[in-house]
């Protein structure tokens, strides 16, 4: 090795960084010709296990994607309607909510940047809060759910914001899908 940082490999100079990530590679169980089992979430069959090893409703699995889209449009724009109205009631705690392509943006003034968004390869919906930090949600008997622990995602924010907020009036912002869907 130079003292520059690179290997002499067959004909050329490699950077020792890179030596080590291929080593590093070369150690995984695929590479090494392991079988591991890796299931893509929503296209898998029978007995599927969420991260955390519970196994997700054949309802959750089987959901369309036009449903999903559908479920997870409708509960965005109805939250950014609801977030809105609380903002011009309470604009310095509210400053600002945006949603756009499926990306909602929020800030709250005492607990800081908020990120909810759609993820259709999952058909999920994930929030990243300053409070409680990420989570993902189904569509789960109509509500969208927390298959970790079981926590609706309308209880995760209206919760946080009457933290924050603990003067505003907050409605549910989320009618069930379910009893929507035509």
């Amino acid at each position: 090795m130079s003292r520059l940082g690179f290997h002499a490999v067959a004909t050329r100079a490699v950077p020792t960084r890179m030596l080590y990530m291929s080593r590093l590679i070369s150690r995984t169980p695929m590479a090494q010709g392991i079988n591991t089992r890796i299931s893509i979430r929503g296209y898998a069959e029978h007995n599927v296990n969420s991260t955390f090893g519970n196994e997700i409703p054949e309802e959750v699995t089987n959901l369309s994607l036009n449903d999903y889209h559908n479920a997870a449009d409708e509960y965005l724009e109805n939250l950014l309607t609801d977030l809105e109205e609380l903002s011009e009631d309470h604009p310095s705690e509210l400053p600002d909510v945006e949603l756009n392509h499926g990306v909602m943006t929020l800030e709250i003034a005492k607990l800081g940047p908020y990120v909810i968004n759609k993820q259709p390869p999952n058909k999920q919906i994930w929030i990243a809060s300053p409070v409680s930090g990420p989570n993902r949600f189904d569509l789960y008997q109509g509500e969208w759910i927390s298959l970790r622990n079981g926590m609706k995602l309308n209880d995760l924010i209206t919760s946080e914001l009457k933290q924050a907020i603990p003067e505003a009036k907050l409605s549910n912002v989320y009618n069930s899908w379910e009893s929507n869907k035509s």
